[in-house]
C-alpha cells in the first residue's frame, strides 16, 4: 500500500520519520542499580525537573507480569504507583519523572534502566 493510499484511509503520516530514526543517536548504558539511579538523577537535575519524563508501561502489563514486577517493589512503592495510576490506561504512558518513579523504574529494570523525554538543555 502506498503512502497516499494510507493517508486516504485516514492514516497519520510523518514526513521523513525514517530520517529522524536513522539520525537519532542512542547510547546503551549498563550499570548497577545504585549507579543508574545516580546517573538519571544527575540528568534530571541537568535538564530540569520539568523536562524529565518516563515512558512507563507498568499499568499495561498483564497481571502475571505485573506480579513479577511487584515482587521487587516495597509496599510504599506499590502504593505510590497505584495512586498515580492514570484514568485512561490505553492512552497515558508518559509521566513526569519524579524521584519516586525513577527509583521504581531503576529497581525493576535493574542495569537496563531507561528514561525518555529528557529535553537537551542546549
Amino acid at each position: 500500500m502506498t503512502t497516499e493510499e494510507l493517508q486516504e484511509q485516514g492514516a497519520i503520516y510523518f514526513d521523513k520519520i525514517t530520517d529522524g530514526f536513522r539520525d537519532y543517536k542512542d547510547v546503551k548504558l549498563v550499570m548497577d542499580e545504585k549507579r543508574a539511579l545516580a546517573h538519571f538523577k544527575n540528568l534530571k537535575k541537568e535538564y530540569g525537573n520539568n523536562n524529565a519524563f518516563a515512558d512507563f508501561y507498568y499499568y499495561r502489563l498483564d497481571m502475571d507480569s505485573r506480579e513479577m514486577v511487584d515482587e521487587v517493589l516495597t509496599d510504599a512503592e506499590k502504593t505510590y504507583l497505584n495512586l498515580m495510576m492514570p484514568e485512561d490506561l490505553d492512552q497515558d504512558i508518559i509521566f513526569p519523572l519524579d524521584d519516586k518513579l525513577l527509583k521504581s523504574i531503576v529497581k525493576f529494570f535493574g542495569s537496563s534502566a531507561s528514561t525518555s523525554g529528557c529535553r537537551d538543555p542546549q
